[in-house]
């Protein structure tokens, strides 16, 4: 009796003893087939990511990559997705997909705004080839020019954000030398430097007459909102940050019922000009840990649009989105700036590159062919696809009713010196510096268009 007991115990432990090492082992397969699905589902949406990825490169090779290296150089080991740039590809090619992403862009936004006249402005209800001379005479302005060494360069003296003030000094006085001048072979209303040294604050605050200004773009955008502070304010403003700065008046005769209204200007930061009409948490967006912060702060609600009745945007050059995405995204914001404000002035500025080691440089590029495609692709961040981008911004921002101003083609992206370079900031630019020459240019445009 004893025996069979024994017997019927022991069979039930080793019987137990195999279940259980069964089910583990079933449990262990079941759970690599899952993790090995999960995995392969990762794979492929990290594929998908439109984000920056880790490269390869350990960081140990060096290059000469631009012309004002003063020595070999490493490039940076994040990279834009692949799958988005075309630095792989030849000049022919990157212009051939170039055209035939503005010839979309363009269809889309003539179906969409098809606006043939620059609204908010004397030449809106005028015929559509007053607009399109006045365009070409602007375009004349920012690219067929050249930077000029020479000893009565005038610089705005710049007493707002002393961050652009702080810049290295190695090489300041040089970088200081050159001015922007414009091509004999433009109209005879182009600016010229005695244009330059007689801008007018008074005149141009008349002309605006009380309408307020809104910038918005991503933090290389904010230069914009100093230097127009520098010419037309004798005082420092308080900005309190640089994300959403509250109104400065630029424009006051002094009195409360004066002739000339008050007119004031204000900076919000929105790298990509999304359509967002409330704060997110923070205000960031994260796209990935090894990429950037996108801010988007709100600007496109009916209070803020029909506020300030002259806009002036631009939208961050770092790669995050496909040429179909950029397209959607900015014909959707301005759809939804006309819709709300039909008569408000739009001014785009071109999205700007950066210099990496700016450091190293000495002057402007001076080349005749300045800036080449071939620099461009080797551009980080996705700068390599600035020039395309530009491009499809023009169309859009044209059929919107809108004036596009490309300030990085010729006049920016050949001046690799003068930016701020502390910390490598090779993205923005120290003031006063290059970013003056822009003021003459943009006070003809407003002077002739308001």
């Amino acid at each position: 009796m004893k025996r069979r007991i024994f017997l019927i115990f022991f069979f039930s432990c080793f019987g137990f003893i195999v279940y259980l090492l069964f089910n583990k082992s079933n449990h262990h397969n079941t759970k690599t087939i899952v993790t090995d699905s999960e995995q392969k589902q990762k794979r492929q949406n990290v594929t998908k990511q439109t984000v920056l990825q880790l490269d390869i490169d350990d960081g140990s090779k060096t290059y000469w990559d631009f012309p004002w290296y003063q020595a070999k150089h490493t490039r940076p080991r994040f990279k834009p997705n692949v799958n988005i740039t075309t630095t792989h590809r030849t000049p022919e090619e990157r212009l051939a997909i170039q055209r035939l992403a503005v010839e979309k862009a363009k269809r889309l936004a003539d179906k969409i705004l098809g606006i043939q006249t620059l609204r908010g402005t004397r030449l809106a209800d005028q015929h559509p080839q007053k607009t399109l001379e006045f365009r070409q005479m602007v375009d004349c302005w920012l690219t067929q020019g050249q930077w000029v060494k020479k000893e009565d360069v005038f610089h705005l003296k710049h007493i707002q954000d002393p961050l652009y003030s702080t810049c290295d000094k190695q090489n300041r006085k040089e970088s200081l030398a050159y001015e922007w001048v414009i091509s004999n072979q433009c109209p005879a209303t182009a600016p010229s430097s005695s244009h330059f040294k007689a801008v007018d604050s008074q005149r141009w605050c008349k002309a605006i007459n009380g309408r307020h200004m809104l910038l918005v773009g991503d933090l290389v955008h904010y230069q914009y909102h100093e230097v127009l502070l520098d010419a037309f304010r004798t005082e420092p403003s308080v900005c309190y940050g640089e994300l959403n700065c509250k109104d400065h008046t630029i424009c006051s005769d002094g009195t409360t019922n004066g002739e000339q209204e008050d007119t004031r200007l204000r900076y919000i930061r929105n790298d990509i000009l999304s359509t967002r009409r409330r704060p997110p948490q923070n205000a960031i967006t994260h796209i990935a840990s090894a990429y950037p912060n996108i801010i988007e702060w709100p600007f496109a609600t009916t209070q803020l649009l029909t506020t300030y009745p002259i806009l002036i945007l631009s939208r961050t050059a770092v790669l995050n989105d496909s040429d179909d995405q950029f397209t959607k995204q900015l014909l959707h914001t301005l759809k939804l700036i006309r819709d709300h404000a039909p008569n408000t002035l739009i001014i785009y500025t071109s999205s700007m590159i950066g210099h990496p080691f700016c450091q190293d440089a000495r002057h402007p590029l001076l080349q005749p062919n300045g800036f080449t495609d071939e620099h461009y692709a080797k551009l980080p961040y996705g700068w390599s696809e600035t020039q395309r981008r530009n491009a499809i911004a023009r169309v859009i921002i044209e059929a919107s009713g809108g004036l596009f101003l490309d300030v990085t083609e010729k006049m920016l992206s050949t001046r690799p010196d003068g930016h701020i370079a502390k910390h490598g900031d090779c993205s923005r630019y120290c003031i006063p510096g290059p970013l003056d020459s822009l003021i003459p240019l943009l006070y003809n445009i407003f002077i002739q268009l308001l």
